[in-house]
């Protein structure tokens, strides 16, 4: 007969072997080199590279010469990391139609309720100089607070397009450059882990509750208890691009980026996007399985060329350092692509969010809107 002080220990024993399972999935030494090696500014060597990265080069170039694509790949400090550990977009199943075309109902009512607040305050809205039928757009060059490329920890890519998108709303609504806490979305929002995650919550988050400050918050590269701090910053509204799970038309996706700022948007990741170092990434020659990773789309040229005289390119910001990618043709840092327009599922799930004006306060209606779709609401920060 088993006693109860065994039962005690063997499902003592049993949390132990489940939490030094999870804890080896990922450790947090693991994420603090995969972070350090995504820190490094520059390509490596391939001289020095291992026989695999090599093999993997050559067959990306020959792919490249076969197809008369127009991109250049080399050994990025993204290669060296397993795609795996960066690519950790995971769309929930129940991310549907229905799922869309609610979230989008909400958020046109809280849009509204932002719009008429700043007219009852006489707040003139900043106009956003972005015209959707111009033949190219980068959102850099029209605003100086645009904050610089992010470095990755491990699989949280969501959460890093989701605060890339609703810093570039900060900074362009309100003349002024934030870094929020990717640690603390991770911590406290319930959108998934360093393994992989979905950043509707993270948005949905932004808007009943805030967020903190990268300064306050700062990345430890592995997940923590949430912690108790100021979480001031919010989001006024988010919404998805098209009604549907259907990748939207170019034009759409110009349009909101025009009326919002950058979007935060799904891609399929292989090796040579992992390699990529410049020119325009286009994959059209093969088939596209999906999606696991989540980027920001930042701005466009229709002028761009691809495979097969394949015109138009979007123009995304990543977040695996300053070693990958190219500078997008603006000032000297990179961590930039250019790629061809619907390649790699490039524009699945896009969305944008409108960060809080700090220049008037909202009308109580959008805190009952809210309330109507069932989210528990902090009260408003009285700022002005």
């Amino acid at each position: 007969m088993i006693t109860a002080k065994y039962k005690s220990l063997a499902l003592l024993l049993m949390v132990m072997l489940l939490c030094g399972a999870l804890w080896a999935q990922q450790p947090p030494s693991q994420n603090v080199a995969l972070h350090q090696i995504l820190s490094e500014p520059e390509v490596r060597s391939e001289a020095t590279a291992p026989a695999e990265i090599k093999a993997k080069l050559a067959a990306i170039r020959a792919e490249i010469k076969q197809h008369n694509a127009s991109y250049t790949v080399g050994y990025t400090p993204a290669l060296a990391v397993p795609l795996e550990k960066l690519a950790g977009l995971k769309v929930p199943a129940d991310v549907n139609d229905v799922t869309i075309q609610n979230v989008n109902r909400r958020a046109q009512e809280l849009h509204e309720i932002d719009i008429n607040s700043a007219a009852a305050a006489k707040f003139r809205l900043p106009v956003l100089a972005c015209n959707a039928k111009a033949k190219s757009f980068d959102w850099r060059e029209l605003s100086s607070h645009f904050p610089p490329v992010r470095t990755q920890c491990c699989g949280d890519c969501f959460d890093h397009a989701a605060n890339e998108a609703f810093d570039d709303s900060y900074a362009i609504r309100n003349n002024r450059e934030i870094e929020t806490s990717v640690q603390y979305a991770l911590d406290c929002f319930n959108a998934g882990t360093c393994a992989g995650g979905w950043y509707m919550p993270i948005f949905d988050h932004m808007i009943s509750q805030g967020t903190a400050a990268e300064s306050v918050v700062p990345t430890t590269c592995a997940t923590e208890p949430c912690p108790n701090v100021a979480h001031p910053y919010r989001a006024v509204a988010w919404g998805f691009v098209g009604n549907s799970a259907n990748i939207p038309p170019v034009a759409q996706i110009k349009e909101a980026l025009c009326a919002h700022g950058p979007l935060a948007t799904a891609v399929e990741a292989d090796g040579p996007f992992q390699a990529y170092t410049s020119g325009v990434f286009d994959e059209h020659s093969q088939q596209f399985s999906g999606i696991n990773h989540a980027i920001t789309i930042i701005g466009w040229d229709d002028t761009k060329v691809g495979i097969s005289s394949n015109r138009g390119a979007w123009l995304i910001k990543n977040s695996w350092g300053p070693g990958w990618g190219e500078t997008g043709g603006y000032g000297t840092s990179k961590g930039y692509m250019w790629i061809s327009y619907n390649t790699n599922n490039i524009g699945s799930h896009t969305a944008w969010v409108d960060a809080m004006n700090v220049g008037y306060i909202l009308l109580p209606n959008w805190i009952k809107i809210l309330e109507k779709y069932s989210f528990q609401v902090e009260p408003l920060p009285h700022v002005k």
